[in-house]
């Protein structure tokens, strides 16, 4: 059964690129304090401030007798030329249940690394993380990357709605990806549906 509720996003404050490059970035973007601020980031090289985005709920899964949903979040900005610019971000949890008040984590963890690392994934069911993953897309660079084959780490973190807007903050870094991160605070609008 496929499922989808799809919502808003604004951000809030003016949002600047951001300059920082790939090597202060932390080790381990989940383990290290959210930057204050509008999100914004840098995505292969190039500053990225996301002004659209959408949270959804997109698919329910059952893994033994426990049921969960993937959550979507989508932040998208564009470049000086227009161009499309894209983080994705899917997180597991009990069906049913919303992202109001949660946190998720990836710790730094690549395709290369031992399996025995990925353990240490915090985990939404026994062998089965909580981040199921991420994409980055830039058409304009010819660029599309995943978890699949990149090192990244993340911490995403929900606040409690008020109304109808829901705050969220986000530390992505996925340096091996050209410089790539994403660093700052959002609120999703949860009338747009």
């Amino acid at each position: 059964m496929r499922r989808r509720t799809i919502f808003g996003l604004l951000l809030a404050g003016t949002l600047s690129a951001a300059g920082s490059p790939a090597s202060a970035l932390p080790a381990d973007c989940s383990s290290a304090p959210i930057p204050d601020g509008p999100a914004k980031g840098v995505i292969a090289g190039v500053a990225f401030a996301p002004t659209q985005g959408n949270i959804r709920n997109s698919e329910e899964m059952s893994l033994d007798d426990k049921k969960f949903d993937d959550w979507d979040l989508t932040l998208t900005g564009r470049d000086s030329d227009g161009n499309d610019m894209q983080l994705e971000i899917t997180a597991l949890i009990p069906g049913g249940a919303t992202v109001d008040g949660r946190s998720f984590r990836q710790l730094s963890f690549s395709s290369g690394d031992s399996f025995d690392n990925m353990d240490k994934q915090p985990m939404a069911a026994e062998g089965t993380p909580e981040i199921q993953g991420w994409t980055i897309s830039y058409a304009a660079h010819a660029l599309s990357e995943s978890n699949v084959f990149n090192k990244a780490s993340l911490r995403l973190a929900f606040g409690k709605r008020s109304g109808n807007f829901l705050p969220g903050q986000l530390y992505f870094c996925a340096p091996d990806v050209k410089g790539s991160f994403v660093a700052g605070h959002f609120t999703v609008d949860l009338t747009e549906q």
